[in-house]
């Protein structure tokens, strides 16, 4: 029987093994009649699919005694539909077909066999597997980067090492590079050849998106200097988050939580191991990987904001002029590299040097109060 054989998957049998004498001794062997059976169903009762189709292919991994099927969409995709469902009996019926209505949701399909009686339902559960859109656009400006095109990168040698449990892909979302991992276990990410020194940093920022993983586990890894294995050891911590399933997380972490975690040392980082919960079947997208030493302030805070200044117009056409609405001691623009690019120490703050793009404008005002803003050229 199946069952005497433990420990294996029966969707993709593709080798049948034999010993014998314990392999002392070559030996003859005659085989006949190799075949997988089983007890045919009762006339009538078989109310089995033979095919199951979404958007007009079949469903990956269908198999006739499955019946319960996860679906992944790309991000802002349209909600797939069932066009075809097959019996394996041509006297059986499909009696009916509920499309999903939403994502995520299912789509069930109901059989019912040649008897009248006997009834399965098939189930495809639909989900986003990737995101509709790219992480927000950072605004710290004191950072160390990894991965960012806020910022300028530091050189890393590998965002998915040889001994990493999961498949890496360079991707685009929305027009913006995005690190995306399949069947995550555990990934590493390396910086071997030269080493971040973050110790005049205070957060590590990582902006994740995941459809399935109940867990994210992130460890950073210090050679302390001479290397892996080096006489002087190696330092590590690693921190447990619970992400937000089907949107962008912006993780700005402590990097106290590591140091109280375990972490002795900042000055030599080396490795970056992110490990999923379920193991195996995570899907995770990456962006935004840097150190900082400023609070998480990004573009959703802004618009978000309830005490603000407000600069108007905005957006605004390279050239002119914009305003702000309050008496000002000073006024700062910022690229998203974090670079100056211009001051003013009046509301009426002339454009004529900036490009299109997106700015952040810090606005100093007359009671010493600083505020954020995002400024849009055109």
């Amino acid at each position: 029987p199946k069952s005497a054989f433990t420990g294996m998957s029966w969707n993709s049998v593709i080798q049948l093994k034999f010993d014998g004498q314990q392999g002392v001794t070559p030996s003859d062997i005659y085989l006949d009649n190799i075949y997988f059976w089983k007890n045919p169903v009762a006339q009538g009762m078989d109310a089995t699919l033979s095919d199951l189709q979404v958007d007009g292919a079949t469903v990956p991994g269908f198999v006739s005694s499955a019946n319960n099927y996860q679906y992944g969409v790309p991000g802002g995709g349209a909600i797939p539909q069932i066009t075809l469902a097959t019996t394996n009996d041509p006297a059986a019926s499909v009696t009916s077909i509920t499309q999903a209505t939403e994502i995520p949701g299912d789509a069930t399909v109901l059989v019912t066999a040649a008897n009248g009686t006997t009834m399965l339902t098939y189930t495809v559960s639909f989900f986003y597997n990737s995101p509709a859109e790219g992480a927000p656009v950072p605004t710290n400006m004191n950072v160390i980067s990894l991965f960012s095109d806020a910022y300028t990168d530091v050189n890393v040698d590998t965002w998915n090492t040889s001994w990493s449990q999961a498949t890496y892909k360079e991707d685009t979302i929305a027009g913006n590079p995005t690190k995306k991992y399949t069947n995550v276990g555990f990934n590493g990410i390396e910086t071997q050849a030269e080493p971040i020194n973050a110790s005049g940093m205070t957060y590590l920022h990582m902006d994740i998106w995941t459809p399935n993983m109940t867990t994210f586990n992130m460890k950073l890894v210090s050679f302390l200097g001479d290397g892996f294995g080096g006489p002087n050891g190696d330092s590590e911590a690693n921190l447990d988050f619970t992400p937000t399933l089907g949107e962008w997380n912006q993780l700005h972490i402590p990097l106290a939580d590591f140091t109280n975690a375990g972490l002795t040392s900042l000055d030599d980082l080396n490795q970056y191991i992110f490990t999923s919960t379920p193991f195996g079947s995570g899907i995770l997208f990456l962006d935004n990987v840097y150190f900082t030493t400023e609070m998480a302030v990004d573009v959703d805070d802004i618009e978000n904001a309830g005490d603000r200044v407000l600069i108007y117009p905005n957006p605004a056409t390279a050239g002119a002029s914009v305003f702000v609405s309050t008496e000002v001691r000073n006024v700062t623009v910022y690229n998203l590299s974090g670079q100056l690019i211009m001051t003013a120490n009046t509301p009426n703050v002339q454009l004529q040097n900036l490009e299109a793009g997106i700015y952040i404008v810090k606005v100093l005002d007359a009671k010493g109060k600083l505020h954020t803003e995002k400024l849009i050229v055109e």
